[in-house]
C-alpha cells in the first residue's frame, strides 16, 4: 500500500471550502466546499492520477510520512498494483 500526502487549505478569496494538494504527485488537486467531500474528491483525484501513470508505464512516487505538524494533512492510501476482477 502506498500512502500519499494531501495538503489541505481553506479557500481563501474563492468563496468558502477547501482545496488540497497532494505532495508527491504534482498536478494532483480537489477542491469542495465542505472537509467531508473533500476526502472523497482527494482520494479519487489520488486514484486517477495513479492510474493515469500505470497506463502510461511511468513509476509511481514513493510514500512517505511528513514530519511538520504546521498544517492538515491527509494520507490517501492506493494499492501498490492494480487488482483485476
Amino acid at each position: 500500500m502506498r500512502k500519499y500526502t494531501a495538503l489541505i487549505h481553506e479557500a481563501k478569496g474563492c468563496g468558502a471550502g477547501y482545496w488540497a494538494e497532494v505532495e508527491q504527485l504534482p498536478g494532483c488537486y480537489a477542491f469542495s466546499d465542505n472537509l467531508g467531500r473533500l476526502a472523497q474528491d482527494v482520494q479519487d483525484a489520488v486514484e486517477a492520477h495513479v492510474s493515469k501513470l500505470r497506463s502510461s508505464g511511468q513509476p509511481l512516487p514513493d510514500s512517505y510520512e511528513p514530519i511538520t505538524t504546521d498544517t492538515r494533512r491527509w494520507q490517501i492510501a492506493v494499492a501498490d498494483e492494480e487488482t483485476e476482477s
